[in-house]
Order: structure tokens, then C-alpha cells, then sequence
């Protein structure tokens, strides 16, 4: 479907980051601040299929899609002028919740505090966490 463009490559799940790393790196060349990409991951939460017509992720392809947020991290030198932002519920947090980050541990080492003070906020923690009070 891409092969109008000049793109004689499948995109698939690995190929389609470098599209993905190209185009925020092309947004920058082109004079633009850069790019902000949002995702709102509370779907994968979702524990049994509610059957209303829109994507369900069984527990193999939510460890794939933490796999694909974790490679994001690895690679953020190569995100050139981007913010990736990902809105998530309580539970990915959570250490007993069947769909948390405590399934792929390679994700939650890389977004978790080391230490983590109740009243001080660590300025250069990878993670920001906001509630609905802090809005």
C-alpha cells in the first residue's frame, strides 16, 4: 500500500518506529518546534472484552505493546524534537493488577522511581504522575 511512495519495505510493528523516529526528525528539519504524541493506553487495562466493536488486547499483545513503549524509551536520542506523552489509569502503576507494568519488568525499570519521597517531587524523574486533583 506504500509502495506509491517510494517505500519498498513493509511496515510492520518494527519497521514502522524508524518511520515513526524519521517523520519527528523531519518535522524538526522542516522548521516546526517538533512534535507531541499523545497516547492514551487505558484500553490495555481492560481485563475482560466488553464487545462494544473497538480493540481488545489480550495479555500478549498488552506485553507487546509495553515491549513498544519501552523501545521508545531506549531510543529517545533518536527522538529528535518530540515529547511522547502516555495517558494511563492507576493500574498501570499497580504492582498486583493483572495488566500493570509489573508484567513486562524491562518497562517498569525504566519509568519507576528508585526513591520516591510522599512530599517532594523528584525534578528529574522520567515519570510525571498527575491526578485528577493535580489538574
Amino acid at each position: 500500500a506504500v509502495k506509491h511512495l517510494s517505500i519498498q519495505t513493509p511496515i510492520n510493528r518494527t519497521t514502522a518506529r524508524y518511520f515513526i523516529e524519521s517523520l519527528f526528525h523531519w518535522v524538526h528539519f522542516a522548521g516546526h518546534a517538533g512534535a507531541a504524541v499523545v497516547m492514551d493506553i487505558s484500553r490495555v487495562f481492560l481485563v475482560r472484552n466488553p464487545r462494544d466493536g473497538t480493540r481488545y488486547y489480550t495479555r500478549a499483545m498488552v506485553i507487546d505493546h509495553y515491549e513498544l513503549l519501552r523501545e521508545f524509551i531506549d531510543d529517545v536520542d533518536r527522538l529528535t524534537a518530540t515529547a511522547l506523552v502516555v495517558i494511563a489509569e492507576d493500574a498501570f502503576t499497580d504492582e498486583h493488577s493483572p495488566r500493570g507494568w509489573a508484567i513486562y519488568p524491562a518497562l517498569k525499570t525504566r519509568v519507576m522511581d528508585d526513591v520516591r519521597d510522599q512530599h517532594v517531587a523528584n525534578p528529574v524523574s522520567t515519570l510525571v504522575r498527575l491526578a485528577e486533583r493535580d489538574v
